[in-house]
């Protein structure tokens, strides 16, 4: 998969002070990024660097996908032309990995949603963003809570952005498999949220639960849900484990 920076213009990048670092110097040797992003474009671009007169700092270089501004570049601005009635945006495991990418990810969310929004002329263009899932317990996915968290306050910070949850239905069973194998479920929760986010037409269900609070009274653990005036229940079928929580 793509980082988010690829979807990103690099002159917005450049022009971000926090963000601006993304984009400097010689992406393969930047350690902002990611290493097996690096690793795979060197890999898939060997043939053409092999070639007399080619390095990694060529300017007739060919975009890896990866690289910052890349599917800016090949995808979204030759779309600038058409009118959009809301974007989703699901995308995240490869900048998941390392608390670096997360934290950076902080910036380059909403970074991404202004410079749409501009681009397509619509300053509350709705955004629906999916999050993240739950997955197997690699050392590669140690930071994924923190990267859902983040996702969730850009969400509740930002105008005109919502989040579809589909947490429970990752198979945290199956190492790597970074996306849910049920995806009717995921593309239903992302219709009610667009029903009510893009078509004002409010769905029962539409918000997924946050979490309130959670405290210790009299040696147990009491977490309380904002549910949006909608019942919350407990799943033992998605949490399979002897307690009933994953």
């Amino acid at each position: 998969g793509t980082p988010i920076e690829a979807w990103i213009a690099e002159k917005t990048l450049a022009a971000n002070p926090k963000t601006d670092g993304l984009v400097k110097g010689n992406w393969f040797a930047n350690d902002l990024h990611g290493e097996w992003a690096r690793g795979r474009a060197k890999q898939n671009l060997s043939a053409w660097l092999a070639k007399p007169g080619n390095s990694e700092t060529s300017p007739n270089r060919p975009k890896h996908p990866p690289e910052p501004g890349a599917m800016w570049t090949y995808g979204i601005d030759r779309l600038k032309h058409f009118n959009l009635r809301g974007v989703i945006w699901y995308q995240g495991e490869s900048n998941a990995e390392l608390l670096k990418d997360v934290l950076c990810y902080r910036d380059t969310l909403p970074l991404l949603i202004s410079s749409w929004r501009k681009t397509f002329r619509d300053e509350s263009l709705p955004v629906l963003v999916v999050q993240l899932p739950r997955i197997d317990n690699a050392p590669s996915r140690v930071e994924w809570p923190a990267f859902r968290q983040i996702q969730r306050e850009v969400a509740n910070a930002t105008a005109g952005v919502e989040l579809a949850v589909p947490l429970e239905l990752g198979d945290a069973r199956r190492r790597g498999n970074v996306h849910p194998a049920t995806k009717q479920p995921v593309g239903e929760r992302l219709a009610d949220v667009a029903m009510r986010t893009a078509y004002g037409k409010p769905i029962a269900g539409a918000v997924a639960p946050q979490l309130k609070s959670a405290t210790t009274t009299n040696g147990q653990f009491v977490v309380t849900f904002n549910t949006f005036g909608c019942t919350l229940k407990l799943h033992k079928d998605a949490f399979p484990n002897k307690d009933g929580f994953g």
